[in-house]
């Protein structure tokens, strides 16, 4: 069973949220199209209420502009709150609005631009469930050891690449979730003194060792930059190998695919900040979740997922990747777009499969 399919499982009880906020994604000023299908934040996300008095009136016109332009794109009517004061008005208008965007597989907000413009925009959430998309590097560290398949070896590489360059996912050996929580293990066993488990004692740090070099090894390759032109090389070159397999075609062709329909999109630009508390205690962030890692098939797998479940057990939130859709403007048709997140996480989750066949195939 490979690795996404493994802890899938593990995670079931994680509570799930549909709104998280991102360490280190910054907004940017709102743009005039209302939309955010190419995932660029448009809006800081803030609370309506401690608005200064001079300034209420103001907000309270934009809401309403904004509220009859989301409510005309879906052809609903305009609840009526004239009998009420603000901002008793616009809180009950708003709940109203929720409601209805909720009937459409929905979410909504408040936001408020950088140049102060105070609007509703609907949120279309991505569910990444309780699957962590942990990318295993020792099968491709096995090609490069025997380098009896060099054509299946470079294409893996390059498809590393897109995933580390193009979309940021982290890497267990530079500084990430995954590389503190290796930390720690290493620490248990070396701090372990039972002398009857002496040679499981071994067994454990020398898989330690080996994930730290090989993975070093590995790094080295990644670093080099993705070539979508190259991997298309790569490809015709395998389809005439005596090792060609259909399925490793297929996983290139999707790469490939997601890279020409999307050439500037990034899986991070869908994490939007400020749409929960900033509380890092209590999210599940991105490189939680989507990181490479070592192997799903060394004596340490089951301890590493034991401490990564127990940790993101106690978290009650999860950034999942979002579209938005700003109303500060009349909108001509729905904007929510999650093409690009759907492919991209099951190109992850392909990946990790054939990689954890392939592992198995070489032990």
């Amino acid at each position: 069973m490979a690795t996404t399919s493994k802890v899938r499982e593990n995670r079931r009880n994680i509570r799930q949220a549909t709104r998280c906020s991102n360490r280190t994604t910054k907004p940017v000023e709102s743009s005039s199209n209302g939309a955010n299908n190419n995932g660029f934040l448009n809006h800081l996300f803030k609370p309506m209420y401690n608005v200064p008095a001079k300034n209420w009136r103001h907000t309270e016109r934009e809401f309403f502009y904004s509220l009859s332009n989301l409510c005309q794109l879906y052809g609903w009517i305009v609840p009526d709150v004239s009998h009420l004061d603000y901002p008793l008005n616009v809180s009950t208008a708003f709940a109203h609005v929720k409601t209805m965007c909720e009937q459409q597989n929905l979410n909504c907000t408040i936001t408020k631009s950088e140049r102060n413009t105070t609007s509703i925009t609907t949120i279309k959430t991505f569910d990444t469930g309780h699957t962590l998309y942990y990318i295993p590097v020792r099968p491709v560290w096995q090609l490069l050891q025997n380098q009896s398949k060099p054509v299946l070896t470079e294409i893996w590489l390059m498809l590393f690449r897109y995933l580390y360059h193009i979309n940021g996912v982290t890497y267990y050996r530079q500084g990430c979730y995954l590389d503190r929580i290796y930390d720690i293990l290493q620490n248990w066993i070396e701090d372990e003194c039972d002398s009857e488990d002496e040679a499981w004692r071994n067994e454990q740090l020398e898989t330690m060792e080996m994930l730290q070099t090989g993975g070093d090894l590995i790094y080295t390759y990644l670093r080099q930059d993705f070539s979508a032109k190259q991997l298309q090389k790569l490809q015709r070159r395998y389809r005439k190998s005596r090792y060609y397999d259909v399925e490793m075609e297929s996983i290139a062709k999707k790469c490939l695919r997601l890279w020409k329909d999307y050439p500037t999109r990034s899986i991070g630009e869908s994490m939007v900040s400020g749409l929960t508390p900033n509380n890092y205690g209590e999210i599940i962030f991105l490189d939680h979740y989507l990181s490479f890692f070592w192997s799903a098939n060394d004596c340490l797998y089951d301890s590493l997922m034991g401490m990564v479940n127990d940790e993101l057990m106690e978290m009650h939130s999860q950034e999942q990747p979002v579209s938005l859709q700003c109303f500060d403007k009349p909108q001509v048709k729905q904007q929510h777009s999650l093409d690009f997140e759907t492919r991209f996480f099951a190109l992850v989750e392909d990946m990790s499969e054939a990689l954890d066949r392939l592992e198995k195939a070489q032990s």
